[in-house]
């Protein structure tokens, strides 16, 4: 058995109070008169910038100015905000509660902002109060809360949180359950990492599912961690195994490793060629980058030209050639570029 299910399952766990004890489920079906009083906002507390209602309460939320958040956010309900589509969450913020008050405009994403801003003001009690409330279960706004108890050394309650997800009468979506566990010990993994307990932490990896870690969502998290603990031969055959499903994230996770080791290209997928040549350009390895540029047109037709590299690719090309001095290539590529997108543009305002 795990260190991590010897530890969660020890008498002093076993003895906490349940999770759904610890949560405070929404206080439906209240007398409104009980409810408080809120102070009341006008649409004249915003400027005349065309900016979406949901922009301005995002940023309020990422300043950790909740209050301010609240005000904006409860603008959402009036006529000259209902026609921005781009308006999706309503919510009810006050300086003691943080609960969804307008289920039409709350998402996963808004869930996940709002409970990281309560979590990092180190407001738990809210913060669980807003897991609580949601219709359908989000495994990654659970991880938020979990990893939130852990980064204060609330292992218990952490721990509380884990065992109830993962039990009989779990909330989780049977699609995403292993997927989610997954994640799940992988919070706990870094956790034993910061406090020193190395052994602990790399058994949790070794109980980890193949399936599951070769998944990018799960991986990358993995891959983050080993990175970050400076284990990094474990990081680097993590990252070979993952290479044939790798995205974007798992490149800029690694990209630091690839001016030191030796990169199976031939095993990379070509929807990661971009962040690779970016990185393998910053690090002056121009030559193994022009490989995989110069794969990047390989399948493509003479008249499928909306395919291959775009200006970003181009860029990391032109700037690696200026990097070693080879200016001649550099210009070279530009031309290139300058060609493929005059006839792109040529094709697509054709009559």
């Amino acid at each position: 058995m795990s260190p991590l299910r010897r530890i969660i399952r020890n008498a002093t766990v076993s003895k906490a109070v349940p999770v759904a004890k610890a949560f405070k489920p929404y206080p439906l079906g209240r007398d409104p008169s009980s409810l408080p009083k809120l102070k009341w906002v006008s649409i004249s507390e915003t400027d005349n910038r065309s900016i979406s209602l949901r922009y301005r309460v995002t940023a309020m939320i990422e300043m950790s100015l909740l209050d301010k958040a609240a005000n904006l956010s409860r603008l959402a309900v009036m006529d000259d905000f209902r026609v921005d589509r781009d308006t999706h969450t309503a919510t009810n913020v006050t300086s003691t509660t943080l609960l969804s008050s307008t289920a039409t405009f709350c998402s996963t994403d808004v869930y996940m902002l709002l409970t990281k801003a309560l979590v990092d003001a180190e407001r738990f009690d809210e913060a669980c109060d807003l897991v609580s409330s949601m219709s359908s279960c989000s495994f990654m706004v659970y991880d938020i809360l979990i990893r939130g108890f852990l980064d204060v050394g609330n292992f218990v309650k952490a721990s509380q949180i884990f065992e109830e997800l993962k039990g009989l009468d779990s909330k989780l979506p049977g699609r995403e359950y292993h997927t989610a566990i997954a994640i799940f010990n992988v919070s706990f993994m870094n956790y034993f990492f910061n406090q020193g307990k190395d052994e602990e932490a790399m058994e949790i990896l070794a109980t980890l599912e193949e399936a599951q870690v070769l998944k990018p969502i799960v991986g990358n998290r993995v891959l983050d961690v080993l990175v970050w603990h400076g284990k990094d031969t474990e990081a680097w055959e993590l990252f070979e195994e993952m290479i044939e499903i790798c995205d974007s994230e798992t490149i800029d996770i690694m990209s630091d490793y690839f001016s030191e080791k030796t990169v199976p290209f031939e095993r990379l997928r070509k929807t990661c060629y971009r962040n690779m040549i970016v990185s393998l350009c910053e690090h002056e390895k121009v030559s193994d980058a022009e490989k995989l540029f110069a794969e990047m047109f390989t399948d493509v037709d003479v008249e499928d030209l909306f395919v291959g590299p775009d200006v970003l690719t181009f860029r990391a090309m032109i700037n690696g050639y200026v990097k070693v001095g080879r200016f001649d290539d550099a210009i070279m590529t530009l031309n290139k570029m300058r060609v493929l997108y005059i006839r792109k543009l040529a094709i697509h305002h054709a009559p």
